[in-house]
C-alpha cells in the first residue's frame, strides 16, 4: 500500500521569534510588528535584524502589522504625529501636541483608567490650534477616545472622532 506523506498540515504558531531556537517549515512567528512563516527549517541567528531582509531564505512575512503601538502613558507628554496613547488619568495629565504639523498628521488619545471627570485631560496645541482655538482641549469624559488629524494652519488639529 502506497504511503502519503501530508507533511504539516496546519500552520505552528511558536508566539515572538527567538535566538538559537529551531524552526521547522510552516512555524508561524511574530516579529514586531509582523508575523512570518517558516519556509526552510533551520536554527535562528543572533544577527537578524530583520526576518523579511536578513532570513528570507528562511521566512516568508505572513502578515503585515502595523508598526506603530499604542503607548500607555503616566503623567504629562509631549506627542509626536502617529502617537497613540492609552492615557492614565488617575491624576491630571496633560498632553502637549507637536509645535509643528503637516496635513493628515494624526493622533490618537484614549482615557484608559476612566477618571478624567475627577482629573482633567489636557490636550495642549503648543501654538497651534485645535478646532480654530488656540486654547488647549480640556476633557472631562470618563473613557474618551478622540482621534485628532491636522488639517490647517486656520483648524489647526479637528476631531476625527469624539
Amino acid at each position: 500500500m502506497a504511503t502519503v506523506d501530508l507533511g504539516s498540515i496546519k500552520f505552528n504558531w511558536k508566539n515572538n521569534w527567538a535566538t538559537s531556537t529551531a524552526y521547522a517549515v510552516d512555524d508561524v512567528v511574530f516579529n514586531n510588528p509582523d508575523s512570518y512563516v517558516c519556509i526552510t527549517a533551520h536554527t535562528s541567528h543572533a544577527s537578524d535584524a530583520s526576518l523579511a531582509t536578513s532570513d528570507s531564505a528562511y521566512w516568508n512575512k505572513m502578515a503585515a502589522g502595523d508598526s506603530s503601538t499604542w503607548v500607555g502613558e503616566t503623567g504629562d507628554y509631549t506627542a509626536t504625529a502617529g502617537d497613540k496613547l492609552i492615557v492614565d488619568t488617575s491624576t491630571a495629565v496633560v498632553i502637549t501636541l507637536p509645535a509643528s504639523a503637516t496635513l493628515g498628521d494624526e493622533i490618537r488619545i484614549i482615557d484608559g483608567t476612566g477618571q478624567a471627570a475627577t482629573n482633567t485631560l489636557t490636550v495642549d496645541p503648543n501654538g497651534l490650534k485645535i478646532a480654530g482655538s488656540s486654547t488647549d482641549l480640556t476633557i472631562t469624559d470618563d473613557r474618551a477616545a478622540i482621534t485628532l488629524v491636522y488639517y490647517n494652519a486656520a483648524q489647526g488639529w479637528v476631531l476625527a472622532e469624539n
